[in-house]
C-alpha cells in the first residue's frame, strides 16, 4: 500500500470520521502489523531456543565423549 494513502487515511481520521471502508482498512493494517510483530518475536524465540538446545546437546556430547568407557 502506498504510504501517501495511509497518511491520508490518518489525516482524514483526525479531521472527520472515517468511512466504514477506511476504518476496515486501518483495522486490517493494524492487525497485519500486530501479526507481523508476533511472528517476528516467535521466530526469534524459536532460533534462541534452538541455539540453546544445540549448545547443551554439544556440551553433553563432548562431556560424554571425554568420559572413559566402562569395562
Amino acid at each position: 500500500m502506498d504510504p501517501a494513502v495511509i497518511k491520508g487515511l490518518f489525516e482524514q481520521g483526525v479531521r472527520k470520521p472515517l468511512s466504514s471502508q477506511s476504518f476496515f482498512l486501518l483495522c486490517s493494517l493494524h492487525l497485519l502489523l500486530r501479526v507481523h510483530l508476533l511472528l517476528r518475536v516467535c521466530i526469534c524465540f524459536f532460533f534462541i531456543c534452538l541455539f540453546f538446545f544445540c549448545s547443551w546437546g554439544l556440551l553433553i556430547l563432548s562431556v560424554s565423549a571425554s568420559l572413559p568407557y566402562p569395562q
